[in-house]
C-alpha cells in the first residue's frame, strides 16, 4: 500500500500550479488554463486568487463563445462557501440555463436555494435533479439533500420516503430485503 503525505500532495499541487501558470502565460486567452489555474489555487486554499481566476476563465470563455455549465460550478460552489449568496444565484441559474440537463448544476442550485431559506424551491429543484442523467452528482447525495429540504417545508412524508430510499440503498447487500 502506498501511502500519499500531505506534503507530496502539496508539492505536487505546486508543481501542477506552475505549470498551469506557464499555460497561461503562452495562450492568455484560452479559458481552460484559467479554470485549471483556479482549481490548483483554490486547492491551495487561495479562494480570492481562485474565485478571479474562475470569473477569468468564465470572461474568456464567454467571449469565444464556448461557454458551458462546468466552467461555471467551480466557482458558484466557492461563492456559496465564501456566503456570497446573490453571486452564486446567478452563476448557478446561468450555468442551469446552459444546461438543462445537467444534474449537477440543479443539485447546486438547490443547495443555494436550502441555504437561503427557500424550502420549498430547493425541494422543488432537488426532485427536478433526480430525474436527470447527466453529471456526477449521486441519489444518495440529491436524496439527504431532499430529505432536509422537505423537513423544513413542512412535509415529513416526503422526507420520510427520501429517507428509507437512503437506508435500503446503504443497506449491505445480504441484509437488503428480497422483493
Amino acid at each position: 500500500m502506498v501511502f500519499v503525505t500531505p506534503a507530496y500532495l502539496t508539492n505536487n499541487m505546486k508543481q501542477g500550479l506552475s505549470r498551469f501558470q506557464k499555460a497561461r502565460q503562452l495562450n492568455p486567452k484560452d479559458s481552460r488554463a484559467a479554470f485549471y489555474l483556479g482549481l490548483t489555487t483554490e486547492s491551495l486554499g487561495q479562494p480570492e486568487q481562485a474565485l478571479a481566476l474562475y470569473q477569468e476563465a468564465v470572461k474568456l470563455a464567454t467571449a469565444a463563445g464556448e461557454l458551458h455549465a462546468d466552467t461555471l460550478l467551480p466557482g458558484a460552489r466557492l461563492l456559496l462557501l465564501l456566503g456570497r449568496l446573490e453571486e452564486s444565484e446567478r452563476w448557478l441559474r446561468q450555468a442551469v440555463k446552459l444546461s438543462a440537463a445537467s444534474r449537477d448544476a440543479h443539485f447546486e442550485l438547490a443547495r443555494l436555494l436550502l441555504k437561503q431559506g427557500d424550502a420549498a424551491h430547493a425541494a422543488a429543484e432537488g426532485e427536478t435533479t433526480l430525474g436527470l442523467t447527466e453529471g456526477v452528482v449521486t441519489d444518495i447525495a440529491i436524496r439527504y439533500l431532499l430529505v432536509g429540504a422537505w423537513q423544513q417545508n413542512g412535509n415529513f412524508d416526503r422526507a420520510a420516503t427520501h429517507a428509507e430510499v437512503i437506508r435500503a440503498q446503504e443497506a449491505p447487500a445480504n441484509n437488503r430485503p428480497v422483493h
